[in-house]
């Protein structure tokens, strides 16, 4: 089977081979799908997401040191809470 054609399968709907939705241990034999599933894309979707999950976590942790970082003094605590809780807004 092209690539091309499995890739237009649904979820759920078999390719041509008998026990294509049988397959829930490992891929099937002619579209690498499991149980129907085309479960590399699921992981690379997923992968992109904790991508941009980790990119969010690294810019607030370094605007959170950077607010930390310029507290100097006890009198700033107000604005540096102010500073903190509106970067976690962001989020």
């Amino acid at each position: 089977m092209k690539i091309s054609e499995w890739k237009n399968l649904k979820d759920g709907e078999p390719c041509k081979h008998p026990g294509c939705l049988s397959h829930i241990t490992h891929p099937c034999e002619e579209c690498g799908r499991i149980g129907g599933i085309n479960v590399m894309l699921i992981i690379h979707k997923l992968k992109c997401e904790l991508d941009i999950a980790n990119a969010v976590i690294s810019d607030t942790k370094s605007k959170l040191n950077s607010i930390l970082s310029s507290a100097t003094e006890v009198d700033d605590l107000g604005s540096t809470l102010y500073d903190i809780n509106e970067v976690v807004l962001d989020l």
